[in-house]
């Protein structure tokens, strides 16, 4: 699926395809993960987060790659669906502390209150 296009309706087209025919091949996950990762539209990376929001991910190099995305992200809306993703994925093998760390420590304000990121970080913080 196009999940890494910069277009909108092709983003839209992935989001509903993924619903039907989810990816459980982890090689192709990985591939879509590394691909969604240098995406340059920050509105179009946040839409082909969702997406593999979708997949609750459990594949660990994808949740890797994630994690080092979220310090790089360029805009707050990004960071949230990263948060989205790992929120809905199997997150429990990775290093909680480290996680929970880099939310805190590299997150963009939105000045909105309480968000996914914050959920993430008190589900965390209570493993």
């Amino acid at each position: 699926p196009a999940v890494n296009s910069a277009n909108d309706d092709d983003i839209a087209i992935a989001q509903v395809y993924l619903q039907h025919r989810p990816v459980d091949d982890a090689g192709e996950v990985r591939a879509m993960t590394t691909r969604v990762a240098r995406m340059t539209s920050s509105d179009a990376k946040v839409g082909a987060l969702q997406s593999l929001a979708r997949l609750r991910l459990s594949d660990r190099a994808s949740l890797d790659e994630l994690a080092r995305l979220y310090p790089l992200a360029e805009s707050p809306g990004v960071q949230i669906a990263i948060a989205g993703v790992f929120i809905r994925a199997d997150y429990t093998a990775m290093p909680k502390s480290e996680l929970a760390q880099t939310l805190r420590e590299h997150r963009l304000k939105t000045g909105q209150g309480q968000d996914v990121i914050d959920v993430l970080i008190r589900r965390l913080e209570a493993m």
